[in-house]
């Protein structure tokens, strides 16, 4: 701006896309307002998105909170809140709350959002809870992340579940599958 360049929102939405820190953010907002410029969906999602990569979630359910009071909210916000969960065991209510705020918008079916669900689960001891959401995600032919498989049966261990343990297949590929593979990229 010193040379004379006017910022558009755009340019903050960058901006805000770059910060690390949540005080950062919101001295970003605070230009924004302060020059009359529009607070999108997109800006509060980066704002959003800054809280989440600091693991403030006390800002991020406030942010959470503003963005679906401006009905800006999408997947990505239930997303984000999602991704915070699965930093801490302690934040399994956030997680509850934010997977029914997805599921009354319709978002419980994306298998992303589905999925990272999952991963909050399988980081509690709530057997119940985990048992019920990969029945759901069956019943919404929904694919459970491969990556989540031995994150669900160290769960099923650490909760004295071993016959559910055991049937839990990780998905390796065989040694035939990948010269299979390699052989089909080398005749391409």
């Amino acid at each position: 701006e010193e040379a004379g360049v006017v910022l558009d929102e755009k340019a903050f939405v960058a901006v805000l896309r770059s910060c690390v820190r949540p005080e950062e953010a919101k001295e970003v907002v605070g230009m924004m307002r302060d020059r009359g410029l529009t607070l999108d969906k997109h800006c509060w999602h980066e704002v959003l998105l800054t809280f989440v990569r600091a693991r403030d979630a006390a800002g991020a359910v406030q942010i959470a909170n503003h963005i679906h009071t401006l009905n800006f909210a999408t997947s990505l916000t239930h997303r984000a809140l999602l991704t915070l969960c699965t930093s801490s065991p302690s934040l399994l209510e956030l997680a509850h709350t934010t997977y029914l705020r997805a599921s009354t918008l319709g978002f419980s079916t994306l298998p992303a959002i589905a999925n990272k669900y999952l991963h909050c689960l399988a980081l509690s001891s709530d057997v119940p809870a985990l048992e019920r959401h990969r029945r759901h995600i069956a019943a919404s032919n929904i694919s459970e992340h491969p990556s989540l498989l031995p994150l669900i049966k160290e769960f099923y261990v650490r909760n004295g579940l071993p016959d559910q343990a055991a049937s839990i297949t990780l998905h390796q590929k065989s040694e035939k599958t990948h010269d299979v593979h390699s052989t089909l990229v080398k005749q391409v």
